[in-house]
């Protein structure tokens, strides 16, 4: 779908280069014209095209390249997991600025061995509208990207600003322009992205295959209005939607393990624990049908990494049932966050505990 867009907006834009080439050479310019001041006509609005097209491109391929690393995640073993929680934001970065500038980019660390997906890298989105203008105007499209140069910065829970330096050159026999070091730059939309925390506990290896063991959860926010009360927060649960909150990990940070609120760009959502499989700790019992924050799932604390994080294991930490809610369970503080009072909740009075915490 995405891909589509792209070849509808590449064909707007060349139809809209090729219009302004023939409204200069018929009738738009005097014929007392010189023909340079045409040709810089049509050489200025080939670089605004061209530069239209790779501010969409930058857009696709990011997201591309993100829905790519969940996947990349997922398909690592939870043993490998101390490798996730030990990327910063910049190794991070520069994973994404690979997979965004550079065909055929490697993941890092090495050991993950994985690649991205080189049809959306943006040098190759780029090459056929460079392709196009040369074919119809007779005009060559030369470009690079400064190597490691893109940038991202988090707008709001479910936006990135993403940037990106580039050298373009537009030639032809009579004219030629050059751009050094020019920003591009766009906001990127994590809209229906899978979750990396959640993909990192539901997708396994079997017999040399990988198998989902639980459902995924795209990141899309919930559209409620007013006050939260149960049915708002059952709801929640059961459409597996998100809601913003300060006292949540950006979605964006989950790729790289960081799990500290965010006051800007905080987002969370619950899953069933008991969906998800670990080979390093087993899930809850079998039966045993309790629910955590999707940032719950995994604490970087106690041993550097802990899949799965059931803190609630801690016997200072009251359990509450939500009534009219099967499986949706919370503590006082979490339940506090979500508009609940004590007639919705009803205490659970022997928890289960995970294996690691005794």
């Amino acid at each position: 779908m995405r891909r589509a867009v792209i070849f509808t907006l590449m064909s707007v834009v060349i139809a809209l280069v090729l219009v302004l080439v023939f409204f200069v050479n018929n009738g738009r310019a005097p014929i007392t014209t010189p023909s340079e001041t045409i040709r810089v006509e049509v050489m200025n609005a080939v670089v605004r095209g061209f530069e239209g097209y790779a501010t969409v491109a930058l857009r696709q391929s990011t997201y591309a390249s993100l829905v790519r690393f969940s996947e990349i995640y997922g398909e690592e073993s939870d043993q490998d997991l101390q490798l996730f929680f030990r990327f910063s934001r910049e190794s991070f970065r520069a994973n994404l600025s690979r997979c965004v500038l550079v065909e055929n980019a490697t993941v890092r660390p090495a050991n993950f061995d994985h690649y991205c997906l080189n049809s959306t890298a943006l040098p190759g989105l780029l090459r056929p509208y460079a392709a196009i203008i040369s074919d119809e105007l007779g005009v060559k499209v030369q470009y690079s990207f400064a190597p490691d140069s893109l940038q991202f910065d988090e707008r709001d829970a479910t936006t990135i600003v993403v940037s990106v330096r580039m050298n373009l050159t537009v030639s032809d026999p009579f004219a030629n322009w050059t751009i050094v070091d020019h920003v591009l730059n766009t906001t990127v939309s994590l809209a229906g992205i899978k979750n990396p925390l959640i993909e990192k506990a539901r997708i396994k290896t079997v017999v040399g295959r990988y198998k989902a063991t639980g459902p995924a959860f795209p990141l899309m926010l919930h559209n409620f209005t007013g006050p939260w009360n149960t049915e708002k927060t059952g709801d929640l649960y059961a459409g597996r939607l998100y809601r913003t909150s300060p006292g949540a990990p950006s979605f964006i940070a989950r790729f790289y393990g960081d799990l500290s609120n965010s006051s800007c760009c905080g987002v969370e959502t619950f899953v069933n624990s008991s969906d998800y499989v670990f080979s390093v700790s087993p899930s809850l019992p079998p039966n045993s049908n309790y629910s955590v924050l999707d940032h719950q799932l995994f604490n970087t604390s106690a041993y550097g990494y802990l899949p799965p994080a059931f803190s609630y294991c801690e016997p200072f930490i009251e359990l509450y049932a939500v009534k009219d809610v099967q499986g949706l369970v919370l503590d006082t503080m979490t339940a506090g966050r979500y508009g609940l009072v004590a007639d919705d909740l009803e205490q659970i009075e022997d928890p289960p505990c995970s294996p690691w915490e005794g």
